[in-house]
C-alpha cells in the first residue's frame, strides 16, 4: 500500500456501513480499537491483532478495525489469512472497500491482472464527488487516486488539474490538489508505502528556493529536505517515482 492507495482507503472508512448494534456494544468496541491502537503504536502485533479481532466480533461494520486488521497480517507477511479476513466484509458486492482491498492484496501478491480487475470494480461503486468547499476535495483526491489505480491515470490527472482551476482554491488546497496530482502523474503500480532511503534521489544545492521552484514546475514532489555537514548545502531527498522528471532537467 502506497500513498495513493492510502489515501483511497481513509475515504472508504468514512464511507462505510453502519449496523444496528447497541450503544453499550459501539462504545466497548471503540475502547477495544483504541486499546489495540495502543499495542500497535508500542509495536505489539499479536495483542493488537487481540483487541481488534474482538472490537470487531462487536461490531463487524467498522471499516476502520477491519482495515487495520488486514494491514497487521499484511505486515506479518500473512497475505493468505488477510485474504480470509478479507471476506467478513458485508454486503461485498456492493462494497468499495472490499474490492479495492482486496485489488491491493492481488498486487501485493504480485497478481497485476487480477489486480486491476478489482481495481476497476472498486472504482465502478465511487460515484464523482461534488466539489463545493475545500472540505469536498478529500473525496474528489480519492476518487482520483482509485481512478489511478483502475487504470485511468490521465483522466486522474486532467481531473486534478481541472481542480486547480477552482476560484475559491485557498493556498493550502492549491499545495494539496498540486501534491496529489503529481503522484497521480508518476504512479506507476509500486505498493511500497515509504521508498528505501537507498533508492531516494538526492540533489544537492545551495539555492533552496529556486531549486523548489524548478521542481514545483516539473511536477516533482520533494520528500524531504537536511543541511549538509559544512551547512553550505542543502540536500533535497526526492521519490524514485520522479526519475524521469529529474532526468529531464540535466
Amino acid at each position: 500500500m502506497n500513498r495513493l492507495v492510502y489515501i483511497a482507503s481513509m475515504v472508504l472508512m468514512l464511507l462505510g456501513c453502519q449496523n444496528e448494534i447497541s450503544e453499550a456494544d459501539k462504545q466497548k468496541a471503540t475502547e477495544l480499537h483504541n486499546l489495540a491502537l495502543d499495542k500497535r503504536m508500542s509495536g505489539d502485533l499479536e495483542e493488537a491483532k487481540s483487541y481488534y479481532l474482538q472490537a470487531f466480533e462487536l461490531d463487524n461494520s467498522s471499516i476502520s478495525t477491519h482495515s487495520q486488521l488486514i494491514s497487521i497480517y499484511i505486515e506479518q507477511d500473512s497475505i493468505g489469512k488477510a485474504f480470509d479476513f478479507l471476506e467478513r466484509v458485508e454486503n461485498k458486492q456492493n462494497s468499495i472497500y472490499y474490492f479495492q482491498t482486496k485489488a491491493g492484496l492481488y498486487q501485493l501478491n504480485n497478481e497485476e491482472v487480477k489486480a486491476s480487475e478489482y481495481y476497476k470494480k472498486a472504482f465502478g461503486l465511487f460515484k464523482l464527488p461534488s466539489i463545493e468547499k475545500s472540505e469536498d476535495l478529500f473525496a474528489l483526491v480519492s476518487y482520483a487516486t482509485l481512478e489511478t489505480l483502475s487504470g485511468n491515470k490521465e483522466k486522474a490527472v486532467e481531473r486534478l488539474n481541472n481542480a486547480l482551476k477552482i476560484e475559491w482554491l485557498s493556498q493550502s488546497d492549491i499545495e494539496y490538489l498540486t501534491t496529489m496530482r503529481n503522484e497521480c502523474e508518476f504512479y506507476s503500480g509500486d505498493l511500497r508505502i515509504f521508498d528505501k532511503k537507498e533508492d531516494e534521489i538526492v540533489i544537492k544545492t545551495t539555492n533552496l528556493d529556486n531549486t523548489k521552484a524548478v521542481l514545483i514546475k516539473k511536477h516533482v514532489n520533494i520528500s524531504g529536505t537536511s543541511s549538509s555537514s559544512t551547512h553550505d548545502t542543502v540536500e533535497i531527498r526526492i521519490s524514485p517515482k520522479f526519475k524521469a522528471a529529474i532526468e529531464d532537467l540535466k
